[in-house]
């Protein structure tokens, strides 16, 4: 059972600088369970085995210790956002995307990669993967939703960009 990393935003386009903080997805192949020991005792459900293996890979990269930190780690893109489970199955995925999937997050995608593990790219169960996310980013037929978001967004930036050269970096988006 395969755990993909999916890097968004900079880390995704392969754009990071020394203050960038780093968007993640998680990403497991299927529901189902783990083993367990031999005994049957210690079975896990895959949703709960890889919860506790992303909380695992947060320690490593993102918190805090009196060295410092690797990353700042996001999870705020992963389908639900902050109030979503930090991993999430394949299939979850694909009915968030058809579900509650919006326009920005269309965008958000444009810049994914798998970033770990990189043995799992020359796999066949990427192109699963590969088969949810590539419909909802781009339409089988245009949609013209996706003119007037692209216009809100790009409004958003401008926005934004005139409240920073005014001095008031901090000013919140709508």
């Amino acid at each position: 059972m395969q755990l993909w990393v999916i890097g968004m935003g900079k880390l995704g386009a392969r754009e990071l600088n020394v203050s960038s903080d780093i968007d993640l997805i998680y990403v497991y192949e299927h529901d189902g369970e783990t083993a367990g020991q031999a005994d049957g005792r210690g079975k896990l459900s895959n949703h709960e085995y890889f919860a506790r293996a992303v909380k695992a890979i947060f320690g490593l990269v993102g918190e805090t210790t009196e060295h410092g930190f690797v990353f700042r780690v996001d999870l705020a893109l992963r389908p639900n956002g902050n109030s979503g489970p930090s991993a999430v199955s394949l299939s979850a995925l694909e009915e968030y995307l058809l579900v509650h999937g919006r326009e920005w997050e269309r965008f958000a995608w444009l810049k994914s990669r798998i970033v770990a593990p990189r043995a799992c790219l020359s796999t066949p169960n990427v192109q699963a993967l590969r088969g949810v996310v590539l419909p909802f980013v781009f339409r089988r037929y245009l949609d013209y939703n996706v003119f007037d978001a692209l216009r809100s967004l790009h409004r958003q930036i401008r926005e934004h960009a005139a409240k920073r050269s005014a001095g008031h970096p901090s000013a919140p988006t709508t």
